[in-house]
């Protein structure tokens, strides 16, 4: 069976998550109790998931997100942006049964930020997650 349709032609749904931490993780077990296939990343790919960050792009992406109707996007962006956008933008952009991209953030992008007044740094993750947010349009 191809993953992301099933054999009589009806859909099987594939959540593909960059980031599968505790919040995503919640997220994910639901679904999954709902029949959708659920994949997706981590920094160091522990309890099943597959290895991505910036400087470790995943290693078939095509592959490893073939058949995703649903993608989302749980890793906060850096510096240089959206990890997932710089390094897989066009496998994203290709991927036939897509239907949906979501970004699930924290607190942590908020724009006013302690570490930002005690540190006098003031392009915090919240300036990050607009310039990512500015990419998607």
């Amino acid at each position: 069976m191809r993953i992301g349709k099933s054999w009589d032609g009806g859909i099987v749904e594939k959540l593909f998550v960059f980031g599968l931490g505790y919040s995503a993780l919640v997220l994910a077990q639901r679904l999954a109790g709902q029949g959708w296939t659920v994949a997706g990343t981590s920094r160091d790919g522990v309890n099943d998931t597959i290895p991505f960050e910036r400087q470790q792009p995943l290693s078939n992406a095509a592959g490893q997100l073939a058949g995703t109707t649903h993608l989302l996007l749980s890793i906060p962006p850096d510096q240089a942006g959206d990890p997932v956008l710089a390094c897989h933008a066009e496998v994203v952009a290709k991927l036939p049964d897509l239907r949906w991209i979501g970004y699930l953030s924290t607190t942590g992008v908020y724009i006013y930020r302690w570490t930002c007044l005690l540190a006098g740094d003031c392009i915090t993750s919240g300036a990050y997650y607009l310039l990512c947010l500015s990419h998607y349009k």
